[in-house]
């Protein structure tokens, strides 16, 4: 259960992370 909340907070951050790259680029 552990390992699952992590690995969708580790998803969560990436995907943030994407986001905040795709608004820097524009």
């Amino acid at each position: 259960e552990k390992a699952k909340k992590s690995l969708l907070a580790i998803a969560v951050g990436i995907n943030q992370k994407e986001n905040v790259d795709n608004i820097v680029k524009k």
